[in-house]
């Protein structure tokens, strides 16, 4: 028997080969997703290879198959040597093998098998086909001694005891099918009914007409192609053509024999091995594994030099060893620096060592002394005799292969449930997560008052306040707002939530009201199939609660709970992994799903969320379930385990997630909830939190997290601030990351925790001395991000550059190839604008924000058509082709030239942050085809002016400027301003989309463009700004550099300040920002300001009036860099409110952040000053007037404020996009309402920015109430 596929199968565990040209929308996919009718694929394709060898003599449990006895001995029986799948029929019952295929196919399908009859004795033994609307055909059966025809033509002959191999070639166009019997075309052109168009599932029947019998079938495989073929002419052909655009994830043997057919794979911290594409352990012994000293990689020494074929001799007097591989020896002396490498003395960067009485190598200068090649990235080790040349960026596709292929422990369905009995016997819970012990570690945190964990206090003082509110409410209703989505998420936060603070509290009212929650939810008519991720969303709840409240549950509910997370959740995906599933029909059809999420390509959060969530609910039931209920839920864990691996390479090699930042959360949910709760149930993650990469995924998140918000590239909506989420807590405590949980910890202070930060949380983490220490730039190729920043501050630089595939290749991905995005100043200047509504039609063509025209890019011959209705190339394939990243900046380019094949010869963009991490440049070189019209876009909210040449474009917001400049280009390259709606030529009218009011367009359109070569500089417009100190000149991408050494940046400084002839009190050169409180009723005048500066000449320009804002600039004279002072005069508040004035009642109030549910934004409304608004360090609170007032004066009253002086500022805006500071200070002390003058500004909106008290902005600011006024 031919042996290259037994050791796929083997490593592998038997799972079905899956590809696909799909290129399908997931978790929350629009509408024109749902695919019908089955798919060609390219010849060699292969759907199914499985010769039953990785499995055990008698097994009945086989990946892709099931095997229906009905009551008869069937299973894996060895034959001479060779394992097959025996049936038997006892002559009363029948029994079959089905194979589920991973899509519905068309096109040329090779169905291939291994037959073997031991004796005849009247049984029939039928192949039957399936197409996708399960429509049964029987194309060809074996009966006394003959295989034929259901009308009982007769192909050939047979005998008993011999194997035969016979082969149907499927010619779906033309509806006829070929026979081929031990490799002899026998039938040719065979027609079969016209209504089959496509194959789903194959089934062996055996039958028992007459008397009992047995059947043997092997070695199957069903492939693409108009002939059957050998294996090596498939391991070719898929070779070849086994990659799809849809996916990264396309398992064939020759992509992983062709990468490490004659190496060995390691990875750093595990005993798992991929020794020539075997699957296996260095040792017995778990704990042996290669690991870190340092920047150094030592392996365990006998494994090492026996994969190599040498030998290893060790001098205990010398306390040495000797490494002998062909001609080359090397000698180490352990525990010291020293290696003779073929006779000459050198010094090692780390010694051997021997760690437990294990001896182990520094694996980077023994392999050169050895002549041996090494690849070592990403903890992902490869070393081999032949010369590898591998990369990340070269072979990503390959290695995230050879990872699948070895770094995942197996477990088969049974063998996880004999584990959660083991570890938690007697039916044992809480076992999910949350065990015992870290129920009683929170407890006793709390009992601790104020001296107890600050996480654990802050996350269940605001779920106390949640459960509460939920005591007196009605339970979720089944709702489906879009008609396809079922509403699981409220459901499953709430009993997930109830049940944490039973078992926290005691208290037996939130039990309770879980109990009416979850009775509620088994009531429901199903868990919404259809769209499969609301039934993983619902079960993953409701296992979670029914694993915290088992104890607690009285056996009725229990049972009722139980019985639907198996009946409407493991049933149903059981459907999935046996391909009984389709996606035509309706909703209320259970087998009808919007996609094939479980198989389909491309993979992606789906299996996360579908499958990982069911299998939480198996994880919670699966030892108190017998007979078929204990074979699906043995189905599920163990097909959920195998469908998440390629989706977790994913985050291979640096952590990014090519579905952006929202779906990286999304997906990252349900992951950890999965496996967190299957190591907690069974004792092991089975290595599935070990994949290249993953440590290092919060690491992504921190890279485009901008200044001032999150870049919402992809599928991710926009958000205005910069924050994390529970997902980055799970990773936090799972790698021990000091760093994320300490910025994660700051925003769990602010409010922003929630009950999943609960239960991963590590509270011996210690992080809170943690300062950030990330680096500044990220240049993440699988994700197609490029990021560089000038610090970690709020006010920083940050800027960043997309270019990966086109919507049609990346799984949410948008036409924004070569988009850009820009904060500093606190402000974002140009985003994303993230997505909008997936069920609009053709949501991925027509929608504004998904559009190249919605993004920060180019758009080049608009209208033309020529990438069938989008504006850009849907598959197109862009990548940064260069990168530098260095002290004193960075830059990135990215090749976007298929993204525009239709038009350019050429197209790349570079972003580039230098001028000691100053100024960013936006530079394009494009070659066209032919002359066509180009448009630069970039979006924003701010206010933009436009020089007289059209060279200069000023933008203002929150009082802060930045300056935009067409440094070099074409002579008719000028900005214009206009609104962010989809009206070049040829764009789709498309209604229902959210609205982009307040965005505009900063644009230059070049007519006829042959050739661009454009550059765009922007700079913060503030008192640093100096023309002189940046560079416009044209230097072509190909030659762009960053020059060697540290930012050394030395900013001009005054010597003094005065104002009205007094010092500025506490003047302290380095502070830039000075506040002063001054009430015009009594001094009108201007303030007199003086300064002097030995740095250079002083430049003052005094504020307009007694209220407003001065500035001092320095003009260096000595090499220093220009900076300047802002003098900030605000109007003082005043005890009483002026009379004659008119109040303004608001119509609306919102604000960035209400941490404490209970003290809510409405409560500064309600006239009451015993109830407030709540936050803790800088937010904001804002009101809607109405309309546009001309306001006089806004009174506030804040909490203590005769006891503590709070810090605030007050904006006010017409348009809610563009704010002007009327006040910045101090609250006045008295008891009730302040009244500060907003000097008659014409606004709607006014919002007060809380900055804490005592001058600490880590503090609470509390506001009771709020009122404004006009004349």
């Amino acid at each position: 028997m031919m042996r290259l596929r037994n050791r796929v199968v083997s490593l592998l565990t038997a799972l079905i080969m899956l590809s696909s040209s799909l290129a399908v929308f997931a978790a929350d996919e629009p509408p024109e997703a749902v695919i019908e009718g089955g798919q060609t694929s390219p010849k060699g394709e292969i759907y199914v290879m499985e010769d039953f060898e990785a499995y055990q003599d008698g097994g009945t449990k086989i990946t892709g198959f099931n095997v229906g006895d009905k009551g008869n001995v069937c299973g894996i029986r060895v034959i001479d040597g060779n394992k097959s799948v025996m049936l038997t029929t006892d002559g009363i019952t029948d029994s079959m093998l089905d194979c589920y295929l991973p899509e519905v196919i068309s096109g040329n399908i090779v169905v291939e098998q291994k037959v073997y009859v031991p004796a005849f004795s009247g049984t029939e033994h039928g192949i039957w086909l399936r197409d996708g609307n399960g429509k049964d055909v029987e194309f060809v059966r074996i009966f006394d001694r003959s295989v034929s025809f259901d009308d009982g033509t007769v192909i050939s002959g047979l005998a008993p005891k011999k194997f035969y191999t016979l082969a149907l070639v499927l010619d779906f166009e033309r509806h006829v099918y070929d026979v081929y019997f031990n490799d002899k075309k026998r039938v040719n052109d065979r027609p079969f009914t016209d209504s089959f168009n496509d194959l789903k599932q194959i089934r062996w029947h055996l039958r028992m007409p007459k008397a009992a019998g047995v059947w043997h079938v092997d070695d199957i495989r069903i492939y693409q192609s108009d002939k059957p073929m050998t294996l090596e002419e498939l391991s070719i052909a898929s070779g070849a053509n086994g990659e799809t655009s849809g996916g990264d994830n396309v398992t064939t043997e020759s992509t992983i024999r062709s990468t490490v057919g004659n190496a060995v794979a390691m990875f750093m911290g595990k005993s798992n091995v991929l020794n020539k594409t075997v699957k296996g352990y260095i040792s017995e012994d778990r704990s042996i594994v290669p690991q870190w000293r340092g920047e150094q990689a030592l392996v365990p020494a006998e494994y090492f030099v026996k994969s190599l074929e040498g030998t290893m001799t060790e001098n205990a007097a010398e306390n040495s060893v000797t490494v002998t591989k062909g001609d080359k020896t090397v000698k180490l002396f352990y525990d010291k620096s020293r290696m003779i490498a073929n006779g000459v003395e050198m010094v090692l960067g780390a010694p051997a060592t021997k760690i437990n009485g294990v001896a182990y190598l520094p694996i980077y200068e023994v392999a050169d002394a050895l002549g041996i090649y090494l690849f070592l990235d990403a903890d992902l080790l490869i070393y081999s005799e032949d010369q590898l040349g591998l990369s990340w960026n070269k072979d990503l596709k390959a290695l995230r292969l050879v990872s699948e292929a070895f770094v995942f422990d197996d477990a088969t369905g049974a063998e996880i449930i004999a584990m959660v009995k083991e570890k938690h016997p007697n039916n044992g819970h809480p076992r999910l997560i949350m065990t015992e012990e870290k129920f009683q570690r929170i407890r006793d945190e709390l009992a601790k008052g104020e001296n107890g964990d600050p996480v654990y206090r802050k996350i269940v003082s605001q779920m106390k306040v949640t459960c509460d509110d939920l005591l007196d409410q009605p339970p979720f209703a089944y709702i489906q707002e879009d008609g396809l989505r079922l509403n699981t998420h409220v459901p499953e936060t709430r009993v997930t939530q109830l049940a944490l603070m039973y078992n926290i509290t005691g208290d037996e009212r939130y039990a309770e009201r879980a109990k009416v929650e979850m009775i509620a939810y088994c009531s429901y008519i199903d868990w919404n199939p259809h769209h499969f991720l609301d039934t993983g969303v619902m079960c993953s709840g409701m296992a979670l609660a029914y694993d915290w409240l088992y104890n607690w549950l009285p056996d009725y509910e229990r049972k009722l709970v139980r019985d639907s997370i198996v009946e409407k959740a493991i049933h149903q995906v059981a459907n999935d992994y046996r391909g009984l599933t389709r996606n035509s029909g309706t909703k209320e059809d259970l087998l009808c799903r919007t996609w094939n999420w479980s198989s389909g390509q491309p993979v992606n959060n789906w299996r996360f969320v579908a499958g990982g969530g069911v299998a939480i609910g198996a994880l919670a039931v699966c030892d108190e379930v017998t007979g078929e209920d204990l074979a699906v839920t043995e189905l599920c864990l163990e097909r959920s385990l195998l469908g998440i691996r390629p989706v977790i390479s994913l985050f291979a090699p640096d952590g990014a997630y090519e579905e952006g930042l929202l779906y990286w959360d999304y997906a990252g949910q349900y992951y950890q909830k999965h496996i967190s709760a299957l190591k907690t149930a069974t004792g092991t993650d089975l290595g599935y939190f070990d994949v290249p990469g993953l440590s290092a995924t919060n690491d992504f998140v921190l890279g485009i997290m901008g200044s001032t918000s999150n870049w919402a590239f992809h599928d991710t909506g926009f958000s205005d601030s910069a924050s994390t989420t529970a997902t980055y807590t799970a990773y936090a405590a799972h790698f021990k990351d000091l760093n994320s949980m300490r910025a994660r910890y700051d925003s769990i202070m602010r409010g922003g925790g929630s009950y999943r930060d609960l239960i991963h949380y590590d509270p011996d983490l210690d992080y809170l001395g943690t300062s950030n220490t990330s680096a500044f730039d990220s240049v993440l190729q699988s994700a197609g991000t490029f990021t560089t920043r000038s610090g970690w501050g709020e006010n920083e630089i940050f800027t960043g550059l997309h270019a990966d595939g086109g919507p049609a290749v990346v799984d949410h991905g948008h036409a924004d190839a070569g988009s850009f995005v820009l904060d500093s100043q606190g402000v974002s200047w140009f985003f994303d604008l993230g997505r909008d509504d997936y069920n609009l039609p053709n949501y991925n063509r027509d929608c504004y924000m998904h559009r190249a025209e919605g993004h920060n890019g180019l758009v080049i011959n608009p209208g033309a058509d020529q990438y069938g209705g989008y504006d850009m190339c849907k598959d197109g394939i862009s990548y940064l082709e260069k990168s530098e990243t260095k002290p004193l900046g960075a830059f990135a380019i990215g090749n976007v030239t298929d993204a525009w094949r239709a038009d350019a010869e050429s197209a790349r963009r570079g972003v580039k942050l230098d001028n000691n991490r100053r100024t960013v440049t936006v530079q394009d070189e494009v070659v066209l085809k032919k002359p066509v019209d180009v448009y630069w876009l970039a979006h924003t909210k701010a206010e933009i002016k436009i020089s007289e040449d059209g060279k200069k474009a000023y933008l203002s917001q929150n009082g802060k400027m930045l300056l935009a400049e067409i440094a070099q280009g074409p002579e008719d390259a000028v900005f214009t301003v206009g609104d962010a709606v989809s009206d070049l030529p040829g764009a789709p009218d498309l209604p229902g989309q959210a609205s982009t009011e307040g965005i505009k367009e900063l644009t230059i359109h070049l007519e006829n463009c042959e050739k661009l070569d454009l550059m765009v500089v922007f700079n913060d417009y503030d008192l640093s700004y100096d023309e002189s100190s940046y560079s416009k000149k044209w230097v072509a991408l190909d030659d762009w550099s960053i020059p060697d050494g540290e930012i050394n940046l030395r900013y001009a400084t005054v010597d003094s300040i005065t104002v009205n002839g007094q010092p500025v009190e506490g003047f302290d050169p380095e502070v830039r920002k000075y506040v002063f409180s001054v009430n015009p009723s009594l001094d009108d005048s201007i303030p007199v300001i003086a300064a002097t500066s030995s740095d250079g000449e002083v430049i003052i320009t005094p504020p307009a009036g007694p209220v407003g804002t001065a500035t001092v600039k320095v003009v260096p004279n000595n090499g220093k860099a220009m900076h300047g002072y802002e003098l900030v005069f605000n109007a003082t508040g005043s005890a009483t409110i002026p009379d004659g004035l008119t109040e303004i009642k608001p119509v609306g109030v919102k604000a960035s952040s209400v941490p404490q549910p209970e003290n809510t934004p409405e409560n500064t409304l309600d006239g009451n000053l015993e109830t407030k608004w709540a936050c803790l360090g800088v937010n904001w609170i804002e009101y809607d007037l109405g309309r546009v007032y001309n306001v006089n004066t806004v009174a506030l009253a804040f909490m203590d404020s005769l006891k503590r002086v709070a810090q605030f500022s007050i904006e006010v805006s017409v348009d809610g996009s563009n704010y002007v500071q009327v006040f910045d200070g101090d609250t006045v002390s008295v008891a009730g309402f302040g009244a500060y003058t907003a000097g008659d500004t014409p606004a709607r909106y006014v919002r007060v920015t809380c900055k804490g008290h005592s001058h600490n902005q880590e503090s609470w600011s509390s506001l009771l109430d709020f009122r404004a006024y006009r004349k």
